[in-house]
């Protein structure tokens, strides 16, 4: 058989399958009656076997910088804009002092420091997917807090952050902020989402 380009030989599809969002399936590969494949490819097309994902946060895209961090939990009831109202929210001592010292860090800058309503910075919901959006002079940032489905009465809640700088202020403050943002968010996201 040929090759094309990318190494890859005549693609044999034995079957499609459409699979629901959360859901899993079991894939085998069996290798030629030759035995001469040096590997496989899977491809995997997404929304109605395009590329779409059906995820708000896209719209959004490009950005300069993304995250996501996942917490597993029992199907809890909450919205995705209400997660990220609870995140948010959630404003123990120790976090309260971290604020504080960015805001002293970041004043002679002239960064905006002061926590909004939350609610009011929703731009899109849907029953999956909230899209928090917060545009400040030396950075625009999107949370988006994505919940996928699973068996059991279990449910994944994806919170992804991403940064678009908007100038050389937002690339040095974010790049200061980012090590105490990926201890923050998960350690938040945990304590708001599984009960203790």
């Amino acid at each position: 058989a040929g090759v094309n380009a990318d190494g890859q030989s005549v693609i044999v599809k034995s079957e499609q399958v459409a699979v629901t969002a959360g859901k899993k399936i079991v894939l085998t590969i069996t290798a030629s009656t030759a035995g001469t494949e040096t590997g496989y490819v899977i491809y995997r097309s997404r929304l109605n076997g395009t590329n779409e994902t059906g995820r708000l946060i896209e719209k959004y895209l490009p950005v300069d910088y993304h995250d996501t961090f996942s917490v597993q939990t029992d199907v809890n009831g909450l919205s995705p804009a209400e997660i990220i109202t609870r995140i948010f929210s959630y404003n123990p001592a120790w976090l309260r002092a971290l604020y504080k010292f960015r805001a002293f860090l970041v004043k002679p800058f002239g960064i905006e420091t002061k926590t909004p309503r939350v609610k009011n910075l929703i731009v899109e919901e849907n029953e999956r997917e909230a899209i928090m959006r917060k545009d400040d002079s030396h950075l625009l940032f999107y949370v988006s807090v994505f919940i996928c489905p699973e068996e059991g009465g279990r449910q994944t809640t994806e919170i992804s952050t991403w940064v678009k700088y908007h100038n050389r202020i937002g690339r040095v403050y974010f790049f200061f902020i980012k090590p105490f943002h990926r201890v923050i968010v998960p350690r938040v996201s945990k304590r708001v989402l599984i009960k203790e």
